[in-house]
């Protein structure tokens, strides 16, 4: 099993056990544990929204079970993280920054959400399970899972078949252009699983 996650707010990224085979080993580039370079590129890796949920239900489980108001899916978000997510695997890197520079917070201001708090957790892994294991494992990101102020996510899940699955989970306030209801807030009344 391999598995290679970041968190926007991480220090040192997690790190398992590497698939075998030739090269396979995550590098860091530039000395810097801000990216590795993935065993794998894949070209058109496609979005798969069942396992995104599946993800989502596994964040939303983990906040519940924490005390914490579940997070709402947010349609825009999803979309940058899917944008991101394909772009990762094509480039067979997992970081924050794309080539051109754009940090999260960039790409998802630069999509028209406005929002005071922006998270990342970026993953590689055989599948969504491990994926979610290896960040709840890791300081940061289960920090960025766990942090009280985020109300939104945007969960992409690439799948590379037998080359594993990039997950990219983007996490928001309760921004001004997309203020919660009452009812999303009050705990008492929030189920697990999203309509």
């Amino acid at each position: 099993m391999f598995v290679c996650a970041l968190a926007i707010l991480a220090g040192a990224p997690a790190a398992r056990a590497p698939r075998a085979g030739p090269d396979s080993a995550p590098r860091v580039l530039g000395g810097e544990p801000l990216a590795y370079v993935l065993p794998y590129h894949v070209q058109a890796a496609p979005f798969r929204a069942d396992l995104a949920m599946t993800v989502l239900n596994l964040l939303n489980e983990t906040r519940v079970a924490a005390g914490l108001v579940p997070l709402m899916p947010h349609d825009t978000l999803q979309r940058v993280a899917e944008a991101y997510g394909e772009d990762l695997f094509a480039r067979g890197t997992l970081t924050h920054t794309s080539l051109d520079g754009k940090t999260p917070r960039d790409r998802i201001v630069g999509a028209g959400v406005r929002v005071r708090i922006v998270g990342e957790n970026l993953a590689y892994a055989d599948d969504v399970t491990a994926a979610h294991d290896a960040l709840m494992a890791s300081a940061p990101h289960r920090a960025n899972i766990l942090y009280p102020a985020y109300r939104f996510v945007g969960v992409a899940v690439l799948d590379g078949g037998s080359d594993g699955v990039i997950v990219v989970e983007d996490f928001t306030d309760d921004s001004v252009s997309h203020p919660l209801q009452k009812w999303w807030t009050d705990r008492a009344t929030v189920a697990v699983t999203p309509p």
